[in-house]
């Protein structure tokens, strides 16, 4: 079964978004077996779409991965202000 799964996350600049999608670049550059993830901004936003050929426990696994990382990061730009 194929699942594709979007996330677009708003942020308050987009220098934000900017620096965010930088700071996980790395990490998406090798998925799990079977699983493409695209990552991009426009503006003040940052754009994830996950797509796999796994079951939906992967992808789930995923999603929450790159959440708690988004979180972390956001956190720490704002300590850092």
């Amino acid at each position: 079964m194929k699942t594709k799964v979007t996330l677009r996350l708003r942020c308050d600049e987009g220098s934000v978004a900017r620096t965010t999608l930088a700071s996980l670049n790395p990490d998406d550059k090798f998925p799990p077996k079977g699983m493409r993830i695209r990552s991009h901004t426009s503006s003040n936003r940052l754009h994830y779409t996950i797509t796999s050929n796994g079951g939906l426990d992967t992808v789930a696994a995923t999603v929450d991965e790159i959440l708690a990382d988004v979180s972390l990061v956001l956190e720490t730009l704002k300590q850092a202000k």
